[in-house]
């Protein structure tokens, strides 16, 4: 398997101030290279190498025209005037946006509103009343981080959608790309600054700018592209390969699977890559005539009042909705390695082999991990053992699709660091050893006094019983139900 790994040493820096906990980047970059699990090129091909290598990735940084993909054009003017402290970092982007509020435009103001703090006042009110609409009241990153967060995850999704020399398919600008040099095709791509699943087209929330997840399936949808093996029978159909008809391919959109582990709701990219058709259960015949969806979404996090986000299709998804491409399965707390394990197969294993993807996007928050700062008590997932983080990777691994593999949430910086190193370990196809220690580089002083690996689940009680699992997987048998009907 072939592995890409993001990394800018200037973004780490921007991140490690702008994503939550403070310096949680440097350290999560400055293990997993500790641990031997990144190189170049030349390295990784090295038959020396004692075990598998990813190559490093330097990302372009996107521009404002990328992030309009999805977000509007007031929402970028209003977030990067914000983010540079109050001008466009582009300004003529920004006075060329047709998006542009009222509110948001003329910010120095004129001559005479300045004059009279009768004008003053209501402005900075109205002002500040925009802000609240974006969610930028905190203060936002810097525009450099909005766009090299953003550009991370597309270089991630280009480097997929590179047609390989063996199956050569890609659009004919990519097919160019390999060939040249330019972009290297990856069988799986990690970026652990990526994953910012909260951000909606018109806000920002739960720390994220930019809706990078969204944006990367979008390029994955546009760029990707599948051959497909026919053979037509006499009376034109699709038939079982027989020696006397000639084979003939065709090209098809990818399908695109998002499986989101973050313990939040990841409810930015159901937004973004909901599917417009909508199907009655069961599908009409003109419904199953209809175009195919090309995304999936599944999201497994805990749902409770009060949490973030606080959002009603973070529950369980009805049997009945009229978008079973858009799926949502809601844990209660205490979400421990055993539940997963229970879940990936029951639920998740047979969603994935209903809608049949080509590329897989994984997002792997590591907030649901035993002693997190942020919400400790809502999951207690651990690294090893059935269920755990090393297993889960192993399964996603185990589906032979080019993988995308984003990070999230983590508000224990040494524990994500930890699971986000066993992850890109795993699916190098390198294992995971529990028992090991953490090798001694800048931060291994923190990891004392044991310097393991691997993170424990702690003495908390998992309150997804029974009763709450078999709603669940009755819930999930009716979508692969459904599913299996559209797809066919």
């Amino acid at each position: 398997m072939k592995a890409g790994y993001i990394y800018c040493k200037p973004l780490s820096d921007l991140a490690d101030e702008a994503t939550p906990p403070a310096g949680r980047s440097s350290r999560v970059h400055a293990l997993i290279q500790s641990l031997g699990l990144v190189g170049n090129e030349s390295s990784c091909a090295s038959t020396q190498c004692s075990r598998n290598t990813a190559s490093s990735i330097v990302p372009d940084k996107a521009h404002r025209e990328d992030l309009q993909r999805f977000h509007s054009a007031a929402f970028l003017t209003a977030s990067l005037k914000a983010a540079s402290g109050g001008s466009s970092i582009r300004d003529s982007d920004a006075d060329s946006s047709s998006g542009t509020d009222e509110d948001d435009s003329d910010d120095n103001g004129s001559s005479s509103s300045r004059a009279s703090s009768s004008f003053d006042r209501p402005r900075k009110r109205q002002r500040r009343r925009s802000s609240d609409r974006y969610g930028l009241t905190a203060d936002p990153p810097s525009p450099d981080y909005i766009l090299g967060i953003a550009g991370s995850s597309l270089t991630a999704a280009l480097h997929l959608c590179v047609p390989s020399v063996a199956s050569d398919t890609g659009t004919p600008d990519l097919r160019e790309a390999r060939e040249s040099g330019k972009v290297t095709p990856y069988d799986v791509v990690f970026n652990w600054e990526g994953g910012r699943h909260h951000a909606m087209r018109d806000k920002a929330a739960g720390f994220c700018y930019v809706q990078d997840v969204g944006l990367a399936i979008d390029l994955l949808r546009r760029q990707g592209c599948v051959r497909v093996l026919e053979t037509a029978d006499e009376d034109g159909g699709t038939a079982i390969n027989r020696f006397r008809y000639l084979p003939q391919t065709r090209s098809r959109r990818p399908r695109i699977m998002y499986l989101d582990l973050d313990i939040h709701f990841g409810d930015g990219v159901a937004s973004a890559c909901r599917h417009p058709y909508r199907y009655s259960n069961p599908a009409t015949a003109q419904q199953l005539r209809g175009p195919k969806p090309s995304i999936l979404t599944l999201s497994l996090h805990h749902y409770a009042r009060g949490f973030f986000p606080a959002n009603p299709e973070g529950g369980l998804t009805p049997i009945e909705t009229p978008t079973p491409f858009n799926l949502s399965i809601p844990l209660n707390a205490g979400v421990s390695s055993p539940t997963y394990a229970r879940l990936m197969s029951t639920c998740v294993g047979p969603i994935k082999d209903a809608f049949n993807p080509d590329y897989v996007v994984l997002l792997l928050g590591m907030d649901a991990l035993h002693g997190d700062n942020l919400v400790d008590g809502a999951g207690n997932w651990s690294l090893d053992g059935e269920g755990g983080v090393a297993w889960v990777c192993d399964m996603v691994r185990s589906w032979n699709c080019r993988t995308l593999v984003l990070g999230g949430g983590g508000y224990n910086r040494l524990n994500t660091a930890k699971g986000w190193a066993c992850a890109t370990s795993v699916f190098l196809g390198n294992g995971f050893d529990p028992d090991g220690s953490v090798p001694e580089h800048e931060y291994w002083p923190e990891y004392g006094p044991d310097f393991s690996l691997t993170v424990a689940a702690g003495n908390i009680k998992d309150q997804n019983d029974e009763a709450h699992m078999k709603t669940i997987e009755e819930a999930s048998e009716q979508w692969v139900e459904r599913m299996t009907a559209i797809m066919r």
